[in-house]
C-alpha cells in the first residue's frame, strides 16, 4: 500500500515538474520580443531541406558571409561591417539552418548538411564566382563546399577557424548525455532555455568571445538571445548535434586540394585558435595569416574598423581588391554649336596666354644675359685698371732706383 502511495507521489511530482517546465517554456517563447533580427530586406531561399533566410546588399563582385555555427549565431555577426563591404561589393549574408531567422528542423545536424546548403546557395542564388568569408565553426563546411565547386569560389577567408575536423572530437560521455537530453520535447526545451538565458549569453560573450568585455553591449546580447530562442527554441537540436560530436568532420583532404587564395584572420587574444591555425598551415603552407590586435573570437564585432583594414590587405595581396574600382562616370560633354564656339575661344585664349608667357620668359632671359655681360665687362675694366696701376708703380720704382744708383756710377768714373 505504501509502495503505491510512493509511486503516486512520484507521478504527481513528475507531472507537476513537467507542467512547470512546460509553462516556463511557453512564457519564454511568448515573451520573446524580436528587436535586433528584424531586417525588412530579409529574403528566403527555398532550399530543398528547409527555408534559409538571407540578405543582399550592394552591387559588384559578390561576397558570401557565413557566421559562426552555433545556436545563438546569425548574420547579425556581420552587421558592423556589411555597409562597408557593400560599398562596391554585392554582399550575401546567410542565417544558417538551425540559426537566426532560418528554419530550424527537428533533426540531427552533420557538417555535410551545411556543405550541401552552401553549394546549392552559390549555384542557385549567387550564380557567379564569389569570395567566401566564414567564421568559427562554419569553416569546415565552407572548405568542403569550396572543394566541391572550385569554379564558383574565388577565395576563402577563415576567421578564427576551430579544429575544422583536423583534430579529434572533444565530445565526452557527459556531453553526449546532455545531447540526448536536449532532444526531449519538454525537458530538453527547458534545459536549453536555462542554458541559453541572457546571463549565460552575456558571460559567454564577455569571457569567451570578446577580449575586451566592455565592447559587449545590450543590443549584442539581445541579438544572440533572439537567435537562440526563435522558432520555439528549436536551436537546441543544433546544440545537441554539436555536443554529441555529430558535426566533426575531417577537412584535411579538401583543404589540401584547394588551389585558390586562402587567408586566416585571428583575433590575437584568441588563444584556443593557435593550435587550429598551426594545423591548417601544416596541411597547406600557402595560407596567409593575419591578426587583429586586442580582439577575441569575433574581431568583426569587437573591432570592425581594424578587421576591415586587415581583410583589405589580405585580399589586395591576392590581387583581388577589397573594394572594386569606382564606376566610371557617364560622358556629359555638350556637343552643341555654342559649346564648340566656347571651346574654340578658350583654346585661342590659352594659346595667347602661352605666347605671352613665352615672350615674358624670353625678355627675362635677355635681361639676365645683358646683366651678365655688363658684369663681365666691369670685371675686365677693373682688371685693366689694376694692371695699369701696377705698371705705373713699377715705373716709379725703377726711376727711384736709377736716381739712387747714378751718383755711385759718377763717383766711380771720376776715380778712374
Amino acid at each position: 500500500m505504501s509502495f503505491c502511495k510512493t509511486i503516486k507521489k512520484v507521478v504527481i511530482s513528475a507531472g507537476a515538474a513537467l507542467g512547470a517546465m512546460y509553462i516556463t517554456n511557453k512564457v519564454i517563447e511568448n515573451s520573446l520580443t524580436v528587436r535586433q533580427l528584424t531586417d525588412s530586406d530579409c529574403r528566403t531561399y527555398e532550399w530543398s531541406n528547409g527555408d534559409v533566410a538571407y540578405t543582399v546588399t550592394g552591387k559588384g563582385k559578390p561576397i558570401l558571409l557565413l557566421h559562426n555555427l552555433s545556436a545563438t549565431g546569425s548574420s547579425y555577426e556581420w552587421n558592423y561591417i556589411i555597409d562597408a563591404l557593400a560599398h562596391n561589393r554585392k554582399v550575401y549574408a546567410l542565417d544558417l539552418p538551425g540559426c537566426g531567422r532560418s528554419e530550424k528542423p527537428y533533426q540531427s545536424y552533420i557538417t555535410y548538411y551545411f556543405v550541401q546548403l552552401i553549394e546549392s546557395f552559390i549555384t542557385d542564388i549567387i550564380q557567379e564566382p564569389v569570395d567566401v568569408i566564414v567564421s568559427g565553426n562554419s569553416c569546415p563546411a565552407a572548405i568542403s563546399s569550396a572543394n566541391f565547386c572550385k569554379d564558383m569560389v574565388s577565395s576563402l577567408c577563415l576567421i578564427n577557424p576551430l579544429d575544422g575536423g583536423i583534430t579529434e572530437s572533444d565530445s565526452t560521455i557527459f556531453t553526449k548525455a546532455l545531447s540526448s537530453l536536449l532532444q526531449l520535447p519538454i525537458i530538453g526545451t527547458f534545459v536549453y532555455n536555462m542554458m541559453i538565458c541572457r546571463n549565460r549569453i552575456a558571460k559567454l560573450l564577455t569571457e569567451g568571445f570578446f577580449y575586451n568585455p566592455f565592447e559587449v553591449d545590450e543590443e549584442l546580447i539581445q541579438a544572440f538571445y533572439e537567435s537562440g530562442h526563435m522558432s520555439s527554441s528549436a536551436g537546441r537540436f543544433l546544440l545537441a548535434s554539436q555536443l554529441g560530436g555529430y558535426m566533426t568532420s575531417n577537412t584535411e583532404h579538401a583543404l589540401a586540394q584547394l588551389d585558390m587564395p586562402i587567408n586566416i584572420i585571428l583575433g590575437d587574444e584568441s588563444k584556443i585558435n593557435r593550435d587550429a591555425c598551426d594545423a591548417y598551415l601544416e596541411v597547406s603552407d600557402e595560407i596567409s595569416v593575419a591578426e587583429v590586435p586586442e580582439t577575441g573570437l569575433l574581431p568583426q564585432l569587437e573591432d570592425p574598423i581594424t578587421f576591415l583594414q586587415v581583410l583589405n590587405l589580405l585580399l589586395d595581396a591576392d590581387n583581388d581588391a577589397f573594394y572594386a574600382s569606382e564606376p566610371k562616370e557617364e560622358c556629359t560633354e555638350d556637343t552643341s554649336d555654342e559649346a564648340v564656339e566656347e571651346t574654340v575661344e578658350e583654346e585661342i585664349i590659352e594659346e595667347a596666354s602661352d605666347e605671352t608667357e613665352t615672350d615674358e620668359v624670353t625678355e627675362e632671359v635677355v635681361v639676365e644675359t645683358t646683366e651678365e655681360t655688363c658684369a663681365e665687362k666691369a670685371a675686365c675694366e677693373e682688371a685693366t685698371e689694376e694692371a695699369c696701376v701696377e705698371k705705373v708703380a713699377d715705373e716709379e720704382i725703377a726711376t727711384v732706383v736709377d736716381d739712387v744708383i747714378e751718383p755711385f756710377d759718377d763717383s766711380v768714373e771720376s776715380t778712374d
